[in-house]
């Protein structure tokens, strides 16, 4: 071992923020025979340890290039590589030994605090709650904080009418135009582009692209989206119309009427659902007018009696006829056949 650290090392606690804390150090540094080391710089290593005999340190602080003149040297250990201040926290004494050029460890010495660290002890064990009002605190402490007594209303609304000073803004609904004067606030893009698709949170729409027949307008949505197409004209619910399915380029019937064939009507959307409409097309009916509806009559066949007069013959020669139509077909006037539909939503 080529050195020796006298006896009166001291250490001196330096000023210490949160982001680099810092610790002065000063001693002297001679040779065994006690002689001062040769002038010039020296890597120097300090260990802390919470007992002279612990194997482990509790921090270390590496410092590359210490000036030493006549023995003697001063450093502010932190300064080079960070010094981790937790393990002084508590109160528990410390010990401190010193590697220089990386020869064996010099004898360890105690870590005794400034008379300051007494108080911060003291302090560390402080139990208080409630005992310091904000009448004993210095004014000037809290200016760094906004007080909530002192805040503008906009503070809580977050509403642009709550700030003061607004500019003042011309009537859209009057001049069609936004007022441009100095500083004025930012608004949402539908503020100035007055388009719909400028606003946030827009509903979905059913997509435009379908369209109903010729001949036929919308007169719905359905759940699924599409549209639902009536023929134009206003036919109330219930209505009973001819329709010719067969001629050509006759599009599909709208969903909200069906042919009359005696079918039951399946239809959430129709005041009929549940209910069969009349088989008008498969008994080949024709349609009456009444002072009520749903009414049937008249029959497949038919008979008709006569009376014969003036024609007298021998008294075994009498005949009759009972006036029944063989052919019921024949006694049809010409007709054109047709499709009945009726209305059911």
């Amino acid at each position: 071992m080529r050195f020796a650290l006298s006896l009166f090392l001291s250490l001196v606690p330096g000023l210490a923020t949160a982001a680099a804390p810092t610790l002065a150090v000063q001693g002297r540094l001679a040779t065994v025979s006690g002689a001062a080391v040769t002038d010039g710089t020296y890597a120097l290593t300090f260990a802390f340890y919470e007992a002279a005999d612990s194997a482990l340190a509790t921090t270390t602080a590496v410092e590359p290039t210490v000036a030493v003149v006549d023995g003697l040297f001063d450093v502010r250990l932190g300064s080079a590589t960070a010094l981790d201040p937790a393990p002084f926290r508590g109160g528990v004494v410390h010990w401190v030994g010193i590697v220089v050029d990386g020869e064996p460890e010099l004898l360890r010495l105690p870590l005794s605090p400034v008379p300051y660290a007494f108080r911060a002890d003291s302090a560390a064990d402080l139990q208080c709650t409630g005992c310091v009002s904000a009448a004993e605190l210095d004014p000037n402490a809290l200016s760094l904080y906004a007080r909530i007594d002192t805040l503008h209303q906009v503070a809580f609304s977050g509403s642009y009418l709550a700030l003061a000073d607004l500019p003042e803004l011309k009537p859209v609904a009057t001049s069609g135009s936004y007022f441009d004067p100095p500083d004025r606030p930012t608004l949402a893009t539908v503020a100035t582009s007055g388009s719909y698709t400028s606003l946030s949170e827009q509903p979905t729409l059913v997509g435009l692209s379908q369209s109903c027949s010729a001949g036929a307008a919308v007169i719905g949505i359905d759940a699924a989206g599409a549209l639902q197409c009536s023929a134009l004209g206003v036919a109330p619910i219930g209505a009973i119309d001819a329709w010719h399915s067969a001629l050509g380029g006759t599009p599909a019937l709208p969903p909200s009427w069906v042919t009359c064939n005696g079918q039951t009507v399946f239809d959430d959307a129709s005041p009929y659902n549940g209910q069969a409409v009349p088989n008008l097309n498969g008994e080949s009916r024709f349609l009456r007018g009444s002072a009520s509806s749903g009414g049937v009559g008249g029959a497949e066949t038919h008979a008709h009696g006569v009376t014969q007069t003036g024609a007298d013959h021998a008294p075994d020669a009498s005949h009759f006829t009972d006036g029944t139509i063989i052919e019921p077909a024949n006694h049809l006037p010409p007709f054109f056949n047709v499709v009945w539909v009726i209305r059911v939503k």
